[in-house]
């Protein structure tokens, strides 16, 4: 899935506050279930498959799943072998000319207990590229009516030509600077230290990125032109420090088959940033991986 990039800078202080009341389910435990997670794209670089069981709901996380082997073929059984870097995590640095544009590729995993998952394939569709990014003010209302919280959301444009994808995907990268949170007594040049002053502000000045788990998706495929105008994408609230300085957000737009679309639209819905009463409820999303020998087997990916 090839991907355009834009950063969007701002410079704001939203005041407010919120308050949010967890609520924990009586959850029916079911057995573990393979999950593998991954996105290939035509962007040179690592790519990346993690492969795991699923955890259960009151103690969420990462069962990974080692000695696998695994594989991305195209529709002529060209193919690259992912190595395991880590428990669980799978990487790959493929040939540029490997994944490109208008090809078909799958994934096969075979576990060690000699279990072979594959996936349908799925072809790489051009991406347009970003129009325009913007962001507004929002304030966002919780399950109780009296208490609202407030921040800012970002907004996307798009404008693709007939032959680029109509379905895309955005991803997140945020970066914000805060001021260090211990008084600086010294500061040492190398040789000696010095006494801190007002003069040496800067050095109190921090920055911290962090590639953020939610996502969004959209769609022009209903539209007569292929265009997305105002697309809502990541929504940051100033229950958070992030917007007490500057704050920047990395976005990457994906594009993505209508299979692909319809998939991550459903996990979208499952793991929305807006909680209630009336959100949807947890159920479980079947993806294109598959146990080609034992297909009623449940997978998750």
């Amino acid at each position: 899935m090839p991907l355009n990039k834009w950063t969007i800078c701002i410079l704001l202080m939203v005041l407010g506050t919120g308050c949010i009341e967890p609520f924990e389910p009586d959850v029916e435990e079911t057995n573990e279930v393979m999950v593998i997670d991954g996105r290939i794209t035509d962007t040179q670089g690592i790519q990346t498959i993690s492969i795991s069981k699923s955890s259960p709901y009151q103690n969420p996380h990462f069962q990974p799943v080692s000695g696998c082997v695994v594989r991305v073929e195209d529709e002529a059984g060209n193919g690259i072998t992912f190595l395991e870097n880590d428990k669980g995590i799978y990487q790959s640095d493929p040939e540029p000319d490997f994944l490109a544009v208008g090809k078909a590729y799958k994934l096969q995993v075979i576990t060690p207990e000699d279990k072979v998952y594959e996936s349908e394939y799925d072809s790489l569709l051009a991406c347009a590229p970003i129009d325009h990014l913007s962001y507004k003010l929002e304030v966002q209302g919780t399950s109780n009516p009296d208490v609202n919280y407030y921040g800012i959301r970002f907004y996307v444009d798009m404008k693709g030509s007939p032959e680029e994808s109509r379905n895309y995907m955005w991803t997140f990268e945020e970066t914000w600077e805060y001021l260090s949170y211990y008084n600086i007594q010294y500061i040492w040049d190398g040789s000696v230290f010095q006494d801190y002053t007002p003069q040496l502000h800067g050095f109190k000045i921090c920055y911290l990125t962090d590639l953020l788990e939610n996502f969004q998706v959209g769609s022009s495929s209903l539209m007569g032109s292929n265009e997305i105008r105002q697309q809502p994408l990541h929504f940051v609230s100033n229950l958070t420090p992030r917007l007490q300085e500057q704050y920047s957000l990395l976005v990457a737009q994906h594009s993505l088959s209508y299979a692909a679309f319809l998939y991550w639209d459903k996990m979208r819905a499952q793991s929305g940033d807006a909680g209630g009463l009336f959100e949807t409820q947890p159920s479980r999303t079947t993806g294109n991986i598959s146990n080609i020998n034992d297909p009623e087997e449940k997978v998750l990916g």
